[in-house]
């Protein structure tokens, strides 16, 4: 030991160690008993109070005890706020460890949800790319479909006076059928006046063809102003009447009647 003197040749000095500094001294005259523990230390770690000595261990734990009984309700105030704040630390240790677990949830749900959100966000970008490539498309079809309604409606134009005049040119032909048409009657009815002049002119030509020429002259005479009557409106009417007033045959007036008729 650094503190220990070396021995002398022939006596042995007896030793002690101190309590507390526990070194080993060589000579007991600086031993000192204490009062309290009864254990030896050295003048170092002593001290003596009136006529006792006593070692700095027993003296400190004296002074502590002496402080503690002073502050006595301090100190237990203190503990108690001490055992309070234990309390609180380990609630708040306890919250902390939830609101751990619960951050740890929330973080991954929320990175869950961020990756939901990004392929949601990827689909949308597709989306909008298609609605702009769709909408780009709807554009270069509606331009188209602008050049068609144009052309449409050029043709339409056309078409409309095509119309026009195919309407004009069918009012002039419903004009010109119906003058036609008045044409058509006024002919019919002409025809049906023919037929029934014709008819009234029968007989005659039945007579003409059925008698001698004496027979023929003197009905001719006879019927001579019915028959002008009759086909006064023909356009031979002068050219008839030149004939019935015709004298060529007066001549054969006297050859005899050879007739079924008379």
């Amino acid at each position: 030991m650094e503190n220990e003197k070396p021995k002398k040749q022939g006596k042995s000095n007896p030793t002690f160690s101190c309590s507390v500094c526990e070194t080993i001294h060589s000579s007991m005259k600086s031993a000192i008993l204490c009062e309290s523990c009864n254990n030896l230390a050295c003048k170092h770690h002593s001290k003596n109070v009136g006529t006792l000595f006593f070692c700095d261990t027993c003296i400190k734990n004296e002074i502590k005890c002496e402080i503690l009984s002073q502050n006595a309700l301090d100190i237990k105030k203190l503990e108690q706020e001490l055992k309070a704040y234990s309390n609180r630390e380990e609630a708040m240790v306890k919250e902390i460890h939830i609101k751990t677990k619960t951050t740890g949830e929330l973080e991954w749900q929320l990175n869950l949800k961020l990756k939901e959100n990004d392929e949601e966000i990827e689909n949308l970008n597709k989306k909008i790319a298609s609605k702009i490539t769709e909408k780009e498309n709807n554009e270069d079809k509606y331009i188209i479909l602008q050049d068609e309604k144009r052309e449409l409606e050029e043709n339409l134009s056309e078409l409309f006076k095509k119309l026009t005049t195919e309407k004009v040119a069918i009012t002039k032909i419903e004009r010109e059928k119906k003058n036609f048409d008045k044409q058509i009657s006024d002919l019919e009815n002409k025809g049906k006046e023919l037929i029934n002049r014709c008819n009234e002119t029968i007989p005659y030509r039945r007579i003409r063809n059925t008698t001698c020429i004496k027979c023929h002259e003197n009905i001719k005479t006879s019927l001579k102003d019915d028959i002008i009557a009759a086909l006064s409106t023909s356009k031979s009417s002068s050219l008839i009447e030149s004939v019935v007033n015709s004298p060529r045959t007066r001549d054969k007036n006297n050859t005899p009647c050879i007739c079924r008729v008379i």
